[in-house]
């Protein structure tokens, strides 16, 4: 059962990095700061803007990374809940069953 849970939640913690990724990408970059050379999911792992480059920050760096760990946190708890509500689904479904 424990690796049940482990395997949904990683799966969905996959699909989640891609989402809340792509979206910090084309939500941040260019309108919060500005970076060259790195892709669409290099995006998403700070430092955002590297010293001795032409990067930038155009709002201020605090913001930046206020915004960053909210989109990490939703990163980790948005499947960490929806694997409790599928194994709470489940065991409600075991309890029918055998009822």
């Amino acid at each position: 059962m424990k690796t049940t849970i482990a395997t949904i939640y990683l799966v969905l913690l996959i699909f989640s990095f891609l989402i809340f990724a792509t979206l910090w990408h084309f939500q941040m970059q260019s309108h919060y700061f500005i970076c060259h050379g790195k892709g669409i999911f290099e995006d998403f792992i700070p430092p955002f803007v590297k010293r001795g480059s032409d990067d930038a920050y155009l709002k201020p760096a605090q913001v930046v990374y206020t915004v960053w760990s909210l989109f990490a946190g939703l990163t980790l708890i948005l499947p960490a809940a929806v694997t409790w509500l599928l194994m709470g689904l489940h065991n409600r479904a075991l309890n029918k069953t055998w009822m």
